[in-house]
């Protein structure tokens, strides 16, 4: 008796059982969000926790890292404002299945560029400013349009404050005179944030002591934005290797001394250094004389942490936190192949992705000297991947002009406007 009374008291005045708001948060933060946006109809409470909730959406997001997407191509668009892109929901290493999604909205003459995915949002460049776009719920920002694009070179980068949950794209303004190998000079610095009012800010900040940085050669990981300097890359002795940080948060630059140990065996004469974000970790990768071997420096920190925000961070003081391997390659890492090195979020493996240089979309037409290897850091094995798993999506078949991006990325419901 004790029982179905207490299962009556559960009972609401139309007879169906009440729920807690608690428990629905929890039981739809377990989710995917393809199946979250149809829900959004099933009642106005709903639609409110799934669409607006700060806190469901961050749980939403929290519970995502165990399952990361893979967004591998997109089409450039080209004789109208569609463009496809790539993606896959599969958990493994390398995804069998890709889903093809269309957008609608992206004008082809003034497309540049996609920087790599954060918490599932793109920021994708075009010649006079910038779009915000959720891979997941396809939402997205009008054109956010920059200032003097036509008599200074921006370049963009795109991050995210853990502290406040507001995603940022920092444009750096350079000049377009700038050599590409010397890298870009600093000559202002606007940042957007997410959603607030599309508008950009300048702040009193610039890339320290002038270093030119690279603009292919950077990564967001665990709050800060990361630039290679062309100091570091083109000088044979250059007595002081600088990476170049911007805090997202504090919106301050600093310069990270990579001390010379670190750096000893590196090719100097062919230099190839890589930044990557390695489960919320700033790792450090470069060839090694030959080319058959890399070295990779996976960093706990960067030396500023528990401290007063400071300017200038020392990678040596945060060494001893440090996880160090050298790979041996199964080829030849040279001038005429190109290696990309794709670390999967919430593992430990790290894609390899191997071709020759022979021009836009050929790396992927059954060339023989393509391949796919994983690598896992913690038991540092290697083992090679079938590319036939990647050459028979149809976007090799339909698309005329393709941008492989390959990159992992975790759903999320991030809104890219407010309301």
């Amino acid at each position: 008796m004790a029982s179905s009374k207490t299962r009556k008291q559960k009972k609401s005045r139309s007879g169906h059982v009440s729920i807690g708001v608690d428990l629905v948060c929890d039981i739809l933060s377990r989710l995917p969000v393809k199946t979250l946006l149809r829900f959004k109809c099933v009642s106005k409470q709903w639609l409110s926790l799934i669409q607006h909730d700060s806190y469901f959406i961050d749980l939403h997001h929290a519970r995502s890292k165990s399952r990361p997407c893979f967004l591998f191509a997109m089409a450039v668009p080209q004789d109208s404002d569609i463009w496809n892109y790539y993606h896959t929901n599969e958990t493994s290493v390398v995804p069998r299945i890709f889903n093809r999604t269309t957008v609608v909205g992206f004008d082809p003459s003034f497309f540049v560029r996609y920087l790599k995915p954060v918490n599932g949002l793109l920021c994708v460049i075009e010649f006079i400013g910038i779009k915000i776009y959720n891979i997941t719920t396809r939402k997205s920002t009008p054109l956010i349009v920059t200032t003097d694009h036509l008599l200074r070179r921006p370049v963009y980068q795109f991050g995210f404050d853990p502290a406040t949950k507001e995603h940022k794209v920092i444009c750096i303004w350079t000049s377009y005179g700038e050599q590409h190998k010397q890298g870009s000079a600093c000559l202002g610095c606007q940042v957007l944030t997410v959603g607030e009012n599309s508008t950009w800010r300048m702040i009193d900040e610039g890339v320290p002591d002038n270093y030119h940085i690279k603009e292919d050669a950077s990564v967001y990981a665990n709050g800060s934005i990361y630039w290679i300097t062309a100091e570091f890359m083109n000088s044979l002795n250059s007595e002081e290797k600088v990476i170049v940080a911007f805090h997202v948060g504090h919106e301050k630059f600093r310069k990270i001394i990579v001390p010379q140990f670190a750096t000893l065996d590196y090719d100097l004469h062919n230099p190839a250094i890589k930044l990557l974000e390695v489960n919320d970790r700033l790792a450090l990768l470069y060839r090694l004389h030959g080319g058959s071997t890399v070295k990779l420096w996976i960093l706990d920190g960067t030396g500023d942490e528990g401290k007063k925000y400071i300017s200038t961070g020392d990678i040596g003081s945060c060494i001893h936190s440090r996880t160090e391997l050298t790979i041996n390659l199964p080829f030849q890492w040279g001038i005429t192949r190109c290696v990309e090195f794709l670390p999967i979020p919430g593992t430990e493996e790290i894609l390899m992705e191997s071709y020759e240089r022979h021009g836009p979309g050929v790396r992927f037409k059954r060339n023989p000297f393509f391949s796919l290897h994983s690598y896992n850091w913690k038991s540092m094995t290697l083992k090679e991947e079938s590319v036939e798993r990647h050459t028979s999506i149809p976007v090799l078949r339909h698309e005329k002009r393709i941008k492989f991006v390959s990159s992992a990325y975790f759903e999320s419901l991030f809104p890219v406007m407010r309301k």
